[in-house]
């Protein structure tokens, strides 16, 4: 016999089980995590493999590192009108040499405005010191080339950054809203302030910015809801494939078992599960187009570490 009453007796238990957290499921429960209890109290379990996630690459692995200004104190005294030399001096402060990420991309901004202010008066002049616009003209040249480093320092490699991409996050919440809304306005003002370099930086909306994406670290939870999710739904999968693949002699047990997972299926992963999964799968991909479009507007070769990090966590493709 390919049954007996203690067989079914635990069967009807299981079932028993399940129709008690169908009707007392709450709606503050996970539902990933009632989807995964249900159809386990009917499948006997539910194990699932979780892809391995790539942790954020460290600060020394992430760096790219700045060209310092050279000028010499002949040169420094010629600036005398320009406030290039108030800049540069604040550059030299102990404060100025352990400037944040903000700090030193309004500072970079700020810098390039200035010199080119400066050389305009220089080249307005009634006789033009030919030799101290060149040496302008090469200062400008070597603050513009080296922007994109600035923005890359205030952005990916800066601490927000990090912590708004952490694995030590929680997964996403059902109900939570404003982490994504807030994460991706703020990905979008570090893109639209990269198209726009030329003009000074608000280092108070900058700074709400980096609070929005330091609080929330959306990136991080989207990775762990990601991972979770493909668990659940790959071990579901596997245990399904089981019950399907049972012998004939066990049909009248599959016939009440999947009478079962419909009422789950409607209940649980209709209800609940769908619209979470599509939430995060739509969030997720706005996510990472907005943080390819930051990429794109940086316009610099990451550290190596950064680029396998990119592979593998942030592609649209197969990341």
């Amino acid at each position: 016999m390919c049954n007996s009453y203690k067989v079914y007796g635990q069967h009807w238990s299981r079932v028993l089980l399940l129709a008690g957290l169908l009707l007392t499921a709450g709606c503050s429960e996970d539902p990933l995590a009632g989807y995964r209890q249900a159809v386990a109290e009917v499948t006997g379990g539910v194990a699932g493999s979780r892809p391995e996630l790539l942790p954020y690459p460290g600060r020394r692995e992430r760096a790219l590192p700045l060209e310092e200004m050279r000028i010499g104190f002949i040169g420094y005294l010629r600036l005398t009108g320009c406030r290039l030399m108030d800049l540069i001096s604040e550059r030299n402060s102990a404060l100025g040499k352990v400037m944040p990420p903000s700090r030193r991309l309004a500072y970079e901004v700020d810098f390039l405005a200035a010199a080119r202010s400066c050389r305009e008066r220089a080249l307005a002049a009634d006789q033009p010191d030919r030799e101290f616009i060149a040496e302008l003209e090469r200062i400008i040249g070597q603050k513009r080339r080296q922007l994109p480093r600035v923005l890359w320092l205030a952005t990916f490699d800066s601490p927000e950054f990090q912590q708004a991409l952490s694995l030590a996050a929680s997964p996403l919440a059902e109900d939570d809203k404003g982490g994504f809304a807030d994460s991706l306005e703020a990905v979008a003002y570090l893109t639209a302030l990269g198209w726009d370099l030329d003009s000074p930086v608000d280092i108070s909306a900058l700074e709400v910015r980096y609070q929005a994406l330091q609080a929330h670290e959306y990136g991080g939870r989207l990775f762990q809801s990601l991972a979770a999710l493909t668990a659940t739904l790959d071990g579901v999968a596997r245990e399904l494939e089981v019950l399907v693949a049972r012998p004939l002699c066990a049909a009248r047990r599959a016939v009440e078992e999947a009478r079962v997972l419909e009422q789950v299926y409607r209940q649980r992963y209709q209800q609940r599960l769908a619209p979470y999964l599509e939430r995060v799968e739509d969030e997720g991909w706005r996510w990472l187009a907005a943080l390819s479009d930051l990429l794109a507007v940086i316009a610099v070769e990451p550290p190596p570490a950064f680029a396998a990090y990119r592979r593998r966590m942030l592609s649209l493709e197969d990341g």
